[in-house]
């Protein structure tokens, strides 16, 4: 992954939070006065960095690598069953819109939880 604000060739894997808060502060110093919202993929630093520039920002994890995580504590071959099963959740036109099926999500995570949530339901419960 290539990073933007490092130039052609280079990584923002890795990059220390002082990296971040000196990328945003020159980004707030070239004019950008305000970030209403920061989509970012679970980068250490940036989320601490974008609140340091500007404080009122609200900052997101990106959901496909949200789902991307939580794939990783579950078997492989149901990896195709969880995503189903939470799409309607991430879908949802609202919150409220996702209330319903993030509940009967977290019910087969539960005590009572089919093959494919058994792991998962073990680091959540």
């Amino acid at each position: 992954m290539t990073c933007w604000a490092c130039g052609p060739g280079s990584t923002a894997t890795g990059r220390a939070p002082s990296f971040w808060l000196r990328i945003l502060s020159e980004i707030k110093n070239r004019g950008v006065r305000d970030v209403c919202m920061l989509v970012c993929d679970g980068l250490k630093g940036l989320p601490d960095a974008v609140n340091t520039v500007w404080e009122k920002t609200i900052v997101q994890t990106c959901i496909v690598h949200l789902l991307r995580n939580s794939f990783k504590y579950a078997s492989r071959r149901d990896w195709a069953q969880i995503a189903k099963d939470l799409k309607p959740v991430y879908t949802a036109a609202s919150e409220a819109g996702s209330a319903r099926p993030c509940r009967r999500v977290l019910r087969q995570v539960g005590e009572n939880a089919t093959r494919p949530y058994t792991a998962v339901g073990e680091r959540v419960g």
